[in-house]
Parts: structure tokens; sequence; C-alpha cells
């Protein structure tokens, strides 16, 4: 038995749609320089991949508030960023729609005064 081994990670999900990960190890098996098989091994590292999510997860939140800490904003994804941009721009035109509109109000109530009587 000889050969160039390959090994990979993989990503599946089980029938009730949970995720699954395994360290795949093939290794071709020769006989007279012709390939005759394939001698692989499979390995759940499910438990082991979930805590490292963990572990990077409360590395880089904070614990009371739930937010990004200080040593995360060099890692957080470019999308993430853009996302939380896009958000803040959606808010901040909509405080500005509702000024624009709380000033037209003033200025209608302001500019017709109800008369007493």
């Amino acid at each position: 038995m000889a050969g160039k081994s390959s090994k990979e990670e993989i990503t599946t999900h089980d029938k009730c749609n949970n995720t699954k990960y395994f360290i795949e190890v093939k290794t071709p098996i020769y006989e007279n320089e012709q390939v005759i098989g394939l001698l692989g091994i499979s390995t759940d590292i499910t438990e082991q991949k979930e805590l490292e999510n963990k572990v990077t997860y409360f590395s880089l939140t904070d614990s009371l508030t739930l937010l990004p800490n200080r040593s995360s904003a060099c890692l957080i994804r470019p999308f993430i960023l853009a996302k939380r941009c896009c958000s803040a721009i959606r808010a901040f035109n909509l405080l500005l729609a509702l000024f624009k509109l709380a000033c037209m109000l003033s200025r209608a109530v302001n500019n017709n005064p109800i008369s007493s009587g």
C-alpha cells in the first residue's frame, strides 16, 4: 500500500438539518503501479468544531452586551460591516425623515394658529 493521501474537512447535514463535521483521509491502494482500491477513514469532529465555534464566539463577543468586542474589530468580515453601515444609514434616513416631518408639522401649526374665538 503506497500513494499520495488526501485529507479534507467535510460539512454535511443530517435528516434533522443539524450540521455535522467530518475529517476524511483517503489513500489510494496500488498493486503493480495500478490503483486497485482506496482506503478511507472518516472521523466525526462535530463536537470539537462546535466547541471551537463557541470559543471563537465568546472570545470576540462582550458577555454583557453580546456585541462584538474590540478584539473582534479586525476580524469582522467586510460584509458584516457593510450590513451594519446600511442599517445605520437606513436608521439615519428614517430619523431625518421624521425630523423633516416634525418641522413641516411645526410650520403648519405655527402658520395657522387656532383662533381663540
